[in-house]
Formats: C-alpha cells, sequence, structure tokens
C-alpha cells in the first residue's frame, strides 16, 4: 500500500498531497531488507515476537552471518545468546526504541546472583549488535544489562544501561564498543576480559560513583580502554571516580578523552589495597575534569612510548593473552581462590558457573588476532545513514549541553517559500552547534542543489536562498553535523502567488 504524506506550505491556507516514495525516504528496514534473515517484531509483524525464538532458531556452529531485525518495541526477555550460536548480528530499527530488557538483581532470590541478574547473556564468539538499547531497570543491588562471555563481540551506537553492574565482561573476551552510550551508577563497566571502547559517551548517573572496576587477569597486556570518548554525567552528579580495582592487577586507561568536572580530582579510588598492583593511566586527556594535580599517586600518566601500544591490532591481538596451559589454570585458579572466602553461599560453584561460559569446560585463551572492521560493515554504514549517532566520532570535545541536545535530535522539518525562494530546515530539539548541510534532488534522483549553514546552540532554524525551480516534487537530504534525515517537498508554481 502506498503512503501519503500531507505537507503543509508557508502559503496560508494551500497544502497539497504527496506520494510517499520508499525508495528515497527509505526506512532502515527496507534500507537492510537483502541483508536481514529475520525479522522480530513484538506487533506480531514480524517472523518472531520474541528475541529468544529468532535466536534458537540459528543453526549452531553457525558460518556465515545472520542478521536479526528488531522492530520497534520493548522486548522483556532474560534473553541468553548460547555460546554455539556464532556469527549473529542484531539490528535494531531504532536505538531509543529498540529495547531489549528486564529486571532482576543479585539478592533477590536465593538463585539469584549478580552472575544470572543480566538482562541479556552472550556467549556466542563474533557477536554484533547495533543500534538498540540494552537495559537492566532494577536499582535494588547489582544488576547485570550486558553480560558478555564471548571473544570477538562487537557493539556499535547501542546503549547499554542500568545501576550497579551494568556491563560484565569475562575471562579471555575481547569486546569492542564504538559510537555507543553505556550508563550506570556504581561499578558498571566491569570484568575480566579485554575491551576497547571507541568513541563511546559514558555517563555516571550517582554521585560518588563509580565509573569502572576491571579485574584483570595479572598476565593481560590490556584490560579497559577508554579512547576519544566522552566521561559525562547528568547535572545532578557533582562527583564521581573514574575506577577502582575489583581484582589486584585491574588495568584501565584513558586515552584521548573528554573528562567532566564532576570527575572526582583523584581520578580512581582505592580498595583494599589492590591499588598497589592495578595499572590506572590517563594520556592527554581534555576537558575540566582531566587535570592531573590532585590525582592519587596510583593514577599515573601514560608515557608517550606506552600510548604508541594503544591500537586497535595490539590491544586485541591474541599476544596480549598469556600463553600456555600454565597461564590458563593460573587464571582460573586465582579467580576460584577470590570467590572461596565469599560469605555468599555456593560462591565457588557460581563461579565456577559463569566463567565457563555456558560451556562444559573453561573458554579456551584466544589464539588468533582480532581486528573488528567497523568501517567496512555495511550494516553499520547503512544505520549511521538513517539515524542520528549518539556521539559522533572525532567530536568528543564539544561542549557537554551541545553533545547532550544533540544526540536528542528527533525531526527535521523542511518548507520552500516561494516569495522568497527560500528552504528552510527546522529541528526540534536543536541539535547543538555544527554544521548543516542541504542537498536537493528533482523526482528522478539527480542533483539539483546543495546549501551548507551552521547551527549554533539555542538555534532551532536555518534557511537557505536557492534558485528558481520548476514546480513539482523534489527530495532533500539534510545532514545535521552527521544526523542525515531524508524528506520530501512539493514547489508550487510562482504564479500560484497570485
Amino acid at each position: 500500500m502506498k503512503k501519503f504524506r500531507i505537507i503543509p506550505l508557508p502559503v496560508a491556507g494551500t497544502a497539497i498531497v504527496l506520494n510517499f516514495f520508499p525508495g528515497f525516504a527509505q526506512t532502515l528496514q527496507s534500507a537492510l531488507a537483502e541483508k536481514i534473515d529475520i525479522v522480530v517484531a513484538a506487533d506480531g509483524s514480524g517472523d518472531y515476537t520474541k528475541v529468544q525464538d529468532a535466536i534458537a532458531a540459528i543453526p549452531d556452529s553457525n558460518p556465515a552471518r545472520k542478521v536479526i531485525f528488531l522492530k520497534k518495541g520493548t522486548y522483556r526477555e532474560k534473553l541468553i545468546v548460547p555460546w554455539k550460536k556464532t556469527h549473529i548480528t542484531l539490528v535494531g530499527e531504532h536505538v531509543d526504541s529498540s529495547i531489549i530488557t528486564y529486571n532482576d538483581a543479585s539478592l533477590e532470590t536465593i538463585a539469584m546472583n549478580t552472575f544470572t541478574s543480566h538482562s541479556m547473556r552472550v556467549d556466542a564468539d563474533f557477536f554484533e549488535a547495533v543500534n538498540l538499547t540494552i537495559s537492566n531497570t532494577s536499582t535494588s543491588a547489582q544488576a547485570v544489562a550486558l553480560h558478555a562471555n564471548g571473544d570477538c563481540q562487537v557493539f556499535l551506537h547501542c546503549r547499554i544501561k542500568g545501576w550497579q553492574d551494568t556491563y560484565f565482561n569475562n575471562i579471555r573476551t575481547r569486546n569492542y564498543f564504538k559510537d555507543c552510550v553505556m550508563e550506570g551508577a556504581v561499578d558498571y563497566l566491569f570484568g575480566f576480559g579485554i575491551v576497547l571502547f571507541d568513541s563511546c559517551l559514558i555517563n555516571t548517573i550517582r554521585t560518588d560513583g563509580y565509573m569502572s572496576a576491571a579485574a584483570t587477569s595479572q598476565n593481560y597486556k590490556f584490560g579497559f580502554v577508554f579512547m576519544n570518548c566522552k566521561i559525562s554525567n547528568p547535572s545532578t552528579v557533582t562527583s564521581f571516580y573514574l575506577g577502582r580495582p575489583w581484582f589486584a592487577y585491574a588495568r584501565t586507561v584513558l586515552l584521548n578523552c573528554w573528562e567532566s568536572s564532576a570527575v572526582n580530582k583523584a581520578g580512581w579510588k582505592a580498595w583494599n589495597g589492590r591499588e598497589e598492583t592495578c595499572f590506572y593511566r590517563e594520556y592527554k586527556c581534555t576537558g575540566p575534569g582531566s587535570s592531573t594535580s590532585g590525582r592519587v599517586d596510583f593514577g599515573k600518566q601514560l608515557t608517550d612510548q606506552e600510548a604508541k601500544s594503544y591500537t586497535l591490532d595490539s590491544i586485541f591481538s591474541a599476544s596480549a593473552f598469556p600463553l600456555g596451559e600454565a597461564a590458563d589454570t593460573f587464571e582460573t585458579n586465582t579467580i576460584l581462590r577470590r570467590f572461596e572466602v565469599s560469605t555468599t553461599p555456593n560462591m565457588v560453584d557460581i563461579a565456577r558457573f559463569f566463567l565457563k561460559c555456558g560451556r562444559d569446560t573453561f573458554p579456551p585463551l584466544p589464539e588468533l588476532d582480532w581486528r573488528p572492521r567497523v568501517d567496512t560493515n555495511s550494516i553499520y554504514a547503512i544505520v549511521r545513514s538513517h539515524t542520528a549517532r549518539l556521539l559522533d566520532s572525532g567530536k568528543v570535545a564539544v561542549s557537554p549541553k551541545g553533545i547532550e541536545l544533540y544526540s536528542r535530535v528527533k525531526k527535521v522539518a523542511v518548507f520552500h517559500n516561494q516569495a522568497t525562494n527560500r528552504l528552510t530546515a527546522r529541528f526540534d530539539p536543536c541539535c547543538g552547534s555544527g554544521k548543516i548541510v542541504m542537498a536537493l534532488y528533482d523526482a528522478g534522483g539527480r542533483f539539483v542543489v546543495r546549501r551548507r549553514n551552521r547551527a549554533v546552540q539555542g538555534q532551532t532554524a536555518v534557511s537557505w536562498r536557492i534558485p528558481v525551480l520548476d514546480q513539482g516534487i523534489y527530495y532533500y537530504r539534510a545532514d545535521l553535523n552527521g544526523a542525515v534525515f531524508y524528506g520530501k517537498i512539493g514547489i508550487l508554481p510562482r504564479s500560484h502567488l497570485r
């Protein structure tokens, strides 16, 4: 069925009905149609109504990537991606409206603990999630939103939201987050593996909270790495720490990040003497919270030579992990000994369960180098062309207010005034300071004209003078600081003005 839209024009009392062709202003689903294998829709319009059923439909040891598309909806599921369900890509229709959520929390029942509290647990290797939200809404205790057990996992343009212990990653895992929002209050980024947060918004939502609690194994060369990120907080939060060491050899490094004024001057928090052996570093960070004058002694700066090793290839190389059976046994035994002294009943059994990542044995140490290829990821390229990015890569130094407004762009309306030959783009809310590019195409898709301008903070409209155009249907492409919107306008004949 064809869709129609009534578009009001600036001339009083006039409007025209336009056939809204999907070929130009495509929905994300139609743009990805040739890549999608399964559609999940809560309203019953897809192949399944539950994400778990779609996961189950993927063959075990799947060699070729399978794409599951989540239409807008809230999927209240305690989701598990088993370790044999490899090479799955989960794509949301909209990052804020395709939501996987649950509300379990540690200690609420005898069977419940931090490592079974997840909303979504991914045991499989080579998993991807794109353009969706994963959340745990509980605030009563430790409550994991995303429990990442598999190796070579990628998360692009996602929101990971919780309170305490939002995101956990297991031993022998490599996880990559790009253009994501990570949000929580206490130790909300924690775990044992190697993780790179690249150009992400890291949002601490409680005063005196802790952004990270790494538990890096002793012989890993890397732990949690934050690169080109914005370390932020709501205006109600007045102070928080970058991290504290959950285990003795915790490694956490921030490179070229923007740090909010709410970052505690000490930067890092001591924890039961483990600050004597942890590795906490910053490098060329900016922002009001990046001053090193009040940092704790164990929170140091990387040297230029050390910083050179923090590349995508090095961080995710197999050589970043220890090799050999001795290292393998040492790692698991060290962790298990730590849990032996816990006062929680059966904690060693619990630790053995979560360390095995759904397998019968502990997962092997990675043997192959890995490099996530985001720049050539065709699915993410299409997603980026259809959505306002959560945090534009390379623009982390923009004012905090500007980024917050930019991340909330919802719609753009474009109008043509025949009397003045001006195009006007109105955006609600304002996109923040940045570049705006408007391009027009005729009904055959041929380029007609392009205009550039800049919007400043608080501005809600920008206009351009354009040449006199023939009457008819025109398509527009509005690029607001990297957020791309498509639409259609009608040009009436100038005789209509008389």
